[in-house]
């Protein structure tokens, strides 16, 4: 999920896609964020930048129209 925001974004909103991946990266390494993705968690904190992703591609889309 990170590196498709990071893919979408990188050209809109460059800062914003690095700084999820860098939290992401930094909770994997601290053990809370697995990349099975196993614990309740780990699983809402996929949830959020899933929501993050959705409202980013709103954003996008309001500001450059659909592609």
């Amino acid at each position: 999920m990170i590196d498709k925001l990071d893919k979408d974004f990188s050209e809109e909103l460059p800062g914003l896609a690095s700084k999820l991946r860098a939290i992401a990266t930094g909770l994997m390494n601290t053990g809370f964020l697995d990349e099975t993705i196993e614990s309740d968690q780990a699983k809402g904190f996929g949830l959020i930048l899933q929501d993050i992703s959705i409202d980013l591609q709103t954003i996008n889309e309001a500001l450059h129209g659909k592609e």
